[in-house]
């Protein structure tokens, strides 16, 4: 199984960790850590600097060993964690670092889980050196510039076959904020709405997943003030072709484009427009429906269909979070129960089921994880809100 990161800290999120009960590139136990120990705490900042170097960041838990908790450490101990005190400790060597920690008790025993947030730059370089004395002897761990990444479950210098990663990382994780500037050039106009009206009056061709998040919403809601189907139509058409297109050449964008279609959904559930939230969930069951023959349609493509399954169900998860809401029984149904064409759905009913087993088959997660990476498509997506 693979931990769901999110940047939660609660005591559920905590069970969750533990339970994985194996360190992964985004999780790592550690029995006992004493931040007043010079040693223990360029460790950890070895480790959260590492992390930061991950799609989504990571875990450490203090107090904690295969997910076994270990005893060792104290209330006392453990508040020394806290974030405000932890923080400006890995500052001196980080020059940048978003992290949340909280500690709790389980079981008598207490335990510190921090979350790491991922470097919106695609690593972080040391600014200072990390070392400390061992005996007579010192010890370097980093140098001022080096840079740390997580091979397994290590946590170590980066080399050659990290550098590719680590940009298109970097580079994924400004493209909206690309796409929002690229808005600006293209509409000329400083207020939204105006943006989003240019966008309705050119051709239909405009309204395209490329879009920025708060162009794309506005104009939905253009096209439907409007009543202007022809664009929304040919929309969720294209959904599937799309999908295709970005699997085969830029599969880290699936969420993006997934993200879109969940925000045209979310929007007609929100306004009433039920025919455009079924369309968007039809969209969706086309992109779920291309992993029966994913790897025969896209050879090259990196990801599984296990993989494309899970991340339509993310989406899936956070519209029925908002139905539920917004007390819409029947889209909520609508939601729950559709099937693909996949020969699993005879056996496996609806596409949860049948996503949910896939994961598990896959060792992707443990079922709790589809609710927290559902959470995480929520706080993208500010239709879903």
């Amino acid at each position: 199984m693979a931990v769901v990161v999110e940047p939660v800290v609660s005591v559920e999120k905590l069970r969750e960790v533990l339970a994985e009960g194996v360190e992964q590139p985004a999780l790592d136990y550690k029995g006992t850590l004493d931040l007043a120990e010079k040693r223990d705490l360029v460790d950890i900042t070895k480790d959260v600097a590492a992390m930061q170097a991950l799609d989504e960041g990571g875990y450490l838990v203090i107090g904690a060993d295969h997910g076994i908790s270990t005893g060792l450490l104290t209330e006392r101990h453990a508040a020394t964690f806290d974030e405000a005190k932890l923080h400006p400790k890995l500052q001196m060597y980080i020059p940048e670092v978003v992290i949340q920690s909280a500690w709790h008790a389980i079981d008598g025993n207490w335990l510190v889980l921090i979350y790491v947030a991922p470097s919106p730059d695609g690593c972080c370089v040391f600014k200072s050196e990390g070392a400390y004395q061992d005996g007579k002897r010192s010890r370097t761990v980093f140098l001022p510039g080096d840079v740390f990444v997580r091979h397994g479950t290590s946590s170590e210098r980066w080399d050659q076959g990290d550098v590719a990663r680590i940009w298109r990382r970097a580079i994924g994780a400004h493209k909206e904020e690309w796409r929002r500037e690229l808005s600006r050039e293209l509409a000329a106009q400083a207020a939204l709405g105006k943006s989003a009206a240019s966008v309705r009056d050119r051709p239909t061709t405009a309204l395209t997943w490329q879009l920025d998040q708060e162009v794309f919403d506005a104009s939905i809601l253009e096209y439907l003030r409007a009543d202007d189907d022809i664009p929304l139509r040919r929309f969720v058409l294209t959904v599937p072709t799309q999908a295709i297109e970005v699997l085969r050449t830029t599969p880290d964008e699936l969420p993006t484009l997934l993200g879109r279609v969940a925000s045209l959904t979310a929007i007609g559930m929100t306004y009433k427009r039920e025919r455009w939230a079924l369309e968007g969930v039809d969209a969706l069951l086309g992109v779920y429906s291309l992993g029966e023959n994913l790897h025969t349609t896209i050879p090259n493509t990196p990801v599984s269909a296990a993989d494309l399954w899970i991340t339509v169900l993310d989406h899936v998860y956070a519209l029925g979070a908002l139905a539920v809401r917004m007390r819409n029984w029947p889209m909520l149904r609508v939601l729950a129960d559709r099937r693909g064409t996949d020969h699993g759905f005879h056996s496996n009913g609806s596409w949860l089921r049948h996503g949910l087993t896939a994961a598990a088959r896959a060792g992707l997660f443990h079922s709790s994880g589809l609710i927290a990476a559902a959470r995480n498509a929520v706080r993208r997506i500010e239709a879903l809100l």
